[in-house]
């Protein structure tokens, strides 16, 4: 049974695999979280636990990344945040359910928050509202499945098996923000 250490997706995300772009001339700082996500049996009942510090990954367990934007200069225009699904993971379309009552809708695949700024350990991210559509247009996030190149990867590196983007209009002058999806081993 292959198992992923999450110091090494931590790495492969720092590596060039988040990135942020606005128009503005001075950089807005990411910080990158990371939770493994386990279910667990309290009364009888299956429920998510969020650990800060996972370990090590097994087949069939969850990731959750959740990326932190700070801008601590002027208002920043045009913004779009992306982070590139690890290889060898799954992002999960659904991981914060459907937009319509029982199951049907849209598939909701991130969770966003201005103004919220979540790190490991601060607080349960099941509290961040609102929940995003994994699709394209519908709102400012999106979440696909499609195999895709990431642009801050060595020449030669195997594609990414899909892509988290955020895109805001703006981002105002001294604000902050959280942006969260999940994903799987297969």
């Amino acid at each position: 049974m292959k198992r992923y250490t999450p110091t090494l997706l931590v790495t492969l995300l720092l590596c060039g695999a988040v990135g942020a772009s606005a128009q503005r001339g001075e950089p807005i700082s990411l910080k990158l979280s990371i939770w493994g996500v386990k279910t667990i049996k309290v009364d009888g009942k299956a429920t998510e636990q969020l650990l800060a510090s996972p370990g090590s990954v097994n087949p069939g367990e969850t990731v959750e990344y959740c990326i932190v934007y700070t801008n601590t200069g002027g208002a920043a225009g045009n913004f779009v945040l992306q982070d590139y699904v690890p290889v060898g993971m799954v992002a999960q379309l659904s991981a914060y359910g459907t937009s319509g009552k029982g199951g049907t809708g849209d598939l909701l695949g991130l969770k966003y928050a201005a103004g919220v700024a979540l790190a490991v350990g601060d607080v349960d991210s099941n509290t961040v509202t609102p929940k995003l559509t994994s699709k394209g247009g519908n709102d400012v996030g999106a979440l696909s499945t499609v195999p895709v190149t990431n642009p801050g990867d060595p020449a030669g590196s195997p594609q990414r098996p899909g892509v988290m983007t955020l895109t805001l209009p703006s981002v105002a002058g001294n604000s902050r923000g959280t942006v969260c999806f999940q994903a799987k081993v297969p």
